[in-house]
Formats: structure tokens, C-alpha cells, sequence
């Protein structure tokens, strides 16, 4: 606090301790932005990026599950007519 030397006898108002701030509605809104705005466009964007990762893993599982059942069935190995125990492979049986 200033002492009484220091106000002299000027009214309140016209001291440097009685006036207000000089705030204007651009630096408010600026610091709205600043505070509010900004972190929250920056979680947003956070969030769609976490979210598309974990849409892509899916698709990447589901596409992995579907790829294994569309898979063609290998064919059966040729039977080899004869002695079955001999012929242990098809080249045995047909030489």
C-alpha cells in the first residue's frame, strides 16, 4: 500500500492505484480462446486420431478373420489303388 506522501491530496480516482485495468474485449476473448478453445480442439483432435487407430486394428482383425475362411481347401491327395501300406507316397504307388 502506498503511504499518504505518496497519494498526495489527489481523489482516489485520479491515482495510478484508483483506476482500473485497461482490459479490452479482445485480450478477453483472447484468453477465452487461450484457455478453453485451444486444449479443446487439441482433445478433439486426439480423440479422432485414437478413435481411427482403433477403427483400423479392427478392420485389420476382422479382414484377418474373414481372409482364413475364405481360404481355398487344399485337395485330398490322390488315392493310390494297391497295396496301401507298400505305397507310402503317390510316386511309390504309380512307379
Amino acid at each position: 500500500m502506498p503511504d499518504m506522501a505518496e497519494i498526495g491530496d489527489k481523489p482516489l480516482e485520479k491515482t495510478e492505484i484508483g483506476k482500473m485495468p485497461e482490459v479490452s474485449a479482445a485480450k478477453k476473448i483472447a484468453g477465452i480462446i487461450s484457455w478453453f478453445i485451444i486444449p479443446l480442439v487439441l482433445l478433439t483432435i486426439a480423440d479422432r486420431l485414437w478413435a481411427w487407430g482403433a477403427w483400423i486394428r479392427k478392420k485389420e482383425n476382422s479382414n484377418r478373420i474373414l481372409s482364413t475362411f475364405k481360404k481355398k481347401r487344399k485337395m485330398r491327395k490322390k488315392i493310390v489303388a494297391g497295396n496301401w501300406k507298400m505305397n507310402m507316397n503317390l510316386q511309390d504307388g504309380v512307379a
